[in-house]
């Protein structure tokens, strides 16, 4: 029998890229998994492009630290058990020492009782590459010609209106409603508000099969709410024996199904995350098929509206231990077109039992064109890392144009796309609704589980202002001094989504309240900061 290759999985999410559903949330915790845990940030770039020497420190907070240990690319590099905690004595790390391309920088937090906390980030090494000049006797100094670098493609643009000046609401206003609309996951169902109020606050809903019993419930009080079931399609779980929250029995797929299993270059199972998941081969048919008749089945035994697919990776490295490859899928390409399959297969056998089909497309901003080739054939998606994907939103600052190209090209083809931002600070998600807003059309939701997936609920005062915005007026427009804005009905929507403060300007001479502003004539804007403005008068 293979042995199980165990990765410590990080999470994708402090990446930026989305999915933490790779980091296998949804399976609930022991008593001892529910402790406090050190929160454990890494200090480097906000890009992910780096050269030359670069920042790599932790910020610790939580428990009594015992020590912390920096690695690159999973070998360990650095051990400290020294405040402030930082990789070697400079808190700097030489990127010269590391081919150029992919690595990723993971820091452990440990304590008397063992590991507290882990964070990660993943930087692409682009040092320029010297070449040594050849010369010959008596000739001058010629340098060996460069190799032609593939040429790089092109990150989509957004489709923008031309730099303009500010845009009023219209006069007399626009029929129709505002196209606000919220969004929950929850791994471990509760609320605070009733039955009514729950479930008339979203449009989607995602929830475990464990927490089947409350949809009815909830259809009851909201028939057009869109609850959906929580599959992770290419892990097998020891902990989940009942495949309530992936595909198929670990247990079963071993003795009965063991070509289903990913093996490594050397017939190994492999493993990765802290509740002992196995990965499944998601590009095996057979697998597929089991897959997709599991998630069926859960669905209509409870009644969800539909299945929502969690890990849809853009690429497999992010899984595997260093040194560690899949013969079966040597590229990045064999990979995605794996996924691929299962993305369209599983929408075919749901759509053929009356399901919908959702899923979190991770990481899409890596490979221009994939959020739009895997969308298509569902019926929504997830951007789970939509303005903050766990180290604050400077971090998306690169990524924000596609990400808000992706979120228009959803919304101009029908799709149901949920944004998810973990940011739990009110004008982290102002920025990160207000951003929404720009190319919102009422089948875009924002959502409320920014600090949890169990209990977390927030509504802040921004989300009830958005709601009586009105009717959109108008595309958004980019303001000459760099800002975003978009007329409504009833109010305006302002967003600035660069690194760079932009200094006061003029509202066009009408009065605005909102964000935490009172009848306004011209606003400023801090880096990557929202503002959603009701017309006052």
């Amino acid at each position: 029998m293979p042995r199980l290759l165990v990765n410590t999985r990080f999470a994708a999410r402090a990446l930026g890229l989305g999915c933490a559903g790779l980091a296998a949330l949804p399976i609930l915790p022991t008593t001892a998994q529910a402790r406090p845990l050190a929160h454990v940030a890494i200090v480097a770039p906000a890009g992910h492009a780096v050269s030359g020497s670069i920042p790599f420190a932790a910020r610790v907070a939580g428990r009594s630290i015992r020590k912390v240990v920096f690695s690159v690319d999973h070998n360990r590099g650095w051990t400290t058990s020294r405040s402030p905690f930082r990789y070697h004595r400079n808190g700097r790390l030489n990127t010269r020492t590391l081919r150029n391309g992919p690595h990723v920088l993971v820091i452990k937090a440990y304590s008397a009782h063992g590991v507290v906390g882990t964070s990660s980030k993943r930087i692409i090494v682009q040092n320029r590459t010297l070449t040594k000049s050849v010369k010959a006797p008596g000739s001058p100094a010629v340098s060996p010609p460069r190799k032609k670098k593939p040429p790089v493609p092109p990150t989509p643009p957004v489709t923008t209106t031309p730099s303009t000046g500010f845009v009023a609401p219209p006069v007399g206003g626009v029929a129709g409603p505002s196209p606000v609309v919220f969004n929950r996951e929850s791994y471990k169902f509760s609320t605070t508000l009733t039955t009514a109020q729950e479930a008339s606050r979203y449009q989607v809903m995602v929830l475990q099969a464990s927490d089947g019993p409350e949809v009815a419930t909830l259809h009851a009080a909201n028939p057009n709410l869109i609850i959906l079931l929580y599959q992770h399609p290419w892990v097998s779980r020891i902990s989940d024996p009942g495949a309530l929250s992936v595909c198929t029995s670990y247990a079963n797929d071993l003795a009965n199904h063991p070509s289903w299993f990913l093996k490594d270059q050397h017939g190994n199972l492999v493993g990765s995350g802290s509740f002992s998941d196995t990965l499944m081969d998601i590009g095996n048919p057979a697998y597929q098929q089991a897959c997709a008749a599991n998630a069926v089945a859960l669905a209509k035994h409870y009644g969800f509206n539909g299945v929502f697919f969690d890990g849809l990776a853009s690429t497999l490295q992010w899984e595997l231990p260093s040194g560690t490859s899949v013969p079966e899928y040597p590229t990045l390409a064999s990979w995605q077109a794996a996924m691929s399959s299962w993305v369209s297969y599983a929408a075919t056998a749901l759509h053929a039992q009356g399901l919908k089909v959702f899923g979190n497309i991770c990481g899409s901003t890596l490979t221009p064109g994939l959020w739009q080739k895997w969308a298509a054939p569902l019926d929504g998606a997830e951007e789970e890392s939509w303005t903050d994907g766990g180290a604050g939103t400077a971090q998306q600052i690169s990524d924000w144009p596609t990400k808000l190209a992706d979120a228009a090209w959803s919304a101009a083809n029908g799709k149901t796309e949920i944004l998810h931002s973990y940011n739990n600070t009110e004008a982290g998600n102002t920025y990160g609704l207000a951003s929404m807003l720009l190319v919102a059309g009422g089948d875009t939701s924002y959502s409320t589980s920014n600090a949890n997936y169990t209990s977390a609920e927030a509504f802040y005062p921004e989300y009830t202002t958005a709601q009586s915005l009105g009717a959109p007026a108008g595309p958004y427009v980019k303001l000459a001094n760099g800002a975003y804005e978009r007329p409504f009905a009833n109010g305006i929507v302002l967003v600035n989504p660069t690194a760079t403060a932009v200094p006061a300007f003029s509202l066009g001479g009408g009065i605005y309240s909102g964000s935490q502003v009172t009848n306004v004539s011209s606003v400023s804007m801090g880096a990557t900061s929202g503002l959603i403005l009701q017309k006052v008068g």
